[in-house]
């Protein structure tokens, strides 16, 4: 069962943030780039989909280039988290996104940004 500070971790860059950014040679090290690998995993399209899935993963607002390793998505996260405090508070699959957008962006321009207790998804160019 998980415990108040696992939970934490899981769901707003405020926690996720206390608990990853120094922690890269413990065990929350590990959770840390466990999570970024799930995250990564669960929204990063899937090079394999079928043609209706991949009209369906066009939604996306980031395009990551190939080798990229969880590292570097945990790297991406903490930065992004490091200079926006103002959005620690935002549940940290939406900050994932909104970081990846950031970090890895699309040639059509599209881009994430946060909405409510989310993220939305809009069509380039991203304002300055």
């Amino acid at each position: 069962m998980p415990t108040s500070a696992s939970a934490d971790l899981i769901s707003t860059g405020n926690a996720f943030f206390v608990t990853c950014e120094k922690k890269s040679g413990d065990f929350f090290g590990g959770v840390c780039v466990g999570y970024v690998m799930g995250l990564s995993t669960m929204i990063t399209p899937n090079l394999n989909a079928t043609a209706a899935d991949f009209m369906a993963q066009r939604k996306l607002a980031y395009c990551t280039p190939d080798g990229v390793t969880n590292g570097q998505y945990l790297d991406v996260v903490l930065d992004f988290l490091r200079r926006n405090p103002k959005h620690r508070h935002q549940y940290m699959p939406s900050i994932f996104v909104v970081a990846m957008s950031e970090a890895f962006p699309c040639k059509d321009g599209t881009y994430a940004t946060f909405r409510d207790n989310g993220y939305q998804v809009k069509p380039g160019p991203r304002p300055q």
